[in-house]
């Protein structure tokens, strides 16, 4: 694996990072906060925000951040970490990607419904991978986002809901869940499949990135163990 996709892999099992920007109101000071995130189907993180939040007051004056991500919740020197350096732009909050967001924040239906949150897009400019001690990279934009084609959300909203209607029984025991139904597949891209199991988000990564329908299909047969095709 390159440590491009190794870097945007680590960005795929991960939901929530710390997000650096330079403070308006100290003088370009850096400023952390930490929030959920959800990458798209090339990779770039989205990040959902109230416009009365410090950071939102931030990117509007200066659109340059940086958003960090972990791997482990011990011993931090010796897990993968990595930080996306970009610039973060405002996106218009489509019907189909609020739908895929609440796939995987179901919580944040208030925050539609309070209407002064809206999305950003991180465009990333360089990532700086570390996979462990001494594994020390950086990462161009180009290495780090999928080559392929993108994945439509309506696309993967009909993968996603076949996957829940028909194979329930193979993502239950893929997870080990209680019951079938404890279990459901909620995103899907060229890397791997997002579930929701008892109430916690789970990444399942497929063993290579799909370039295109036929390897994700074949991606998905291999994970299910059974045959998958992507046809109506």
């Amino acid at each position: 694996m390159s440590h491009g996709a190794a870097a945007r892999k680590l960005f795929r099992n991960r939901h929530w990072g710390v997000l650096a920007t330079l403070s308006h109101k100290l003088g370009d000071h850096p400023f952390a906060s930490i929030l959920p995130y959800l990458t798209d189907h090339v990779g770039r993180p989205l990040i959902l925000v109230s416009r009365l939040a410090e950071h939102t007051k931030n990117i509007e004056h200066d659109n340059r951040v940086s958003l960090l991500v972990h791997e482990g919740d011990d011993d931090v020197q010796e897990h993968a970490r990595a930080t996306l350096v970009g610039r973060a732009a405002a996106q218009p909050a489509s019907e189909e990607l609020k739908a895929r967001y609440l796939r995987y924040f179901p919580d944040a239906r208030q925050y539609f419904d309070l209407g002064d949150f809206r999305f950003y897009r991180i465009e990333p400019e360089q990532v700086r991978f570390i996979g462990g001690f001494g594994a020390i990279h950086w990462v161009s934009a180009e290495a780090y986002l999928v080559p392929a084609g993108d994945l439509s959300n309506p696309d993967e909203q009909r993968i996603i809901a076949r996957l829940n209607e028909r194979h329930a029984d193979a993502l239950h025991c893929l997870c080990g869940t209680s019951a079938p139904g404890d279990t459901v597949a909620v995103g899907l891209d060229c890397d791997g499949l997002d579930m929701r199991t008892n109430g916690a988000l789970r990444r399942l990564s497929f063993a290579q990135a799909a370039d295109d329908a036929s390897q994700l299909e074949q991606a998905l047969a291999a994970l299910l163990q059974q045959p998958f095709t992507l046809e109506p």
